[in-house]
């Protein structure tokens, strides 16, 4: 009977140390993942600031005529 009590405990201790395992890595990642997150939050912020800062250079006139016939060309090219 003795026996049985402890390969159960051995058992029961192995399952709780992969599980505290497993816990760790998910706190890893989850780690991980907050710095990645945050770090394409910025890079948005800062990506979101220069197409501010192009709009207010440019105005409405970011596709002129002239401009717009060059993209119609290269869409009539790429279709041909």
């Amino acid at each position: 009977m003795v026996l049985i009590y402890t390969i159960i405990g051995k058992c029961l201790l192995s399952v709780v140390v992969a599980q505290t395992a497993t816990t760790e890595q998910q706190g890893r990642q989850i780690d991980d993942m907050a710095r990645r997150l945050e770090a394409l939050e910025k890079r948005n912020a800062d990506l979101q600031g220069q197409v501010v800062e192009l709009k207010a250079k440019t105005g409405d006139e970011w596709l002129t005529e002239e401009r717009a016939a060059e993209v119609r060309a290269l869409v009539q090219d790429v279709l041909s």
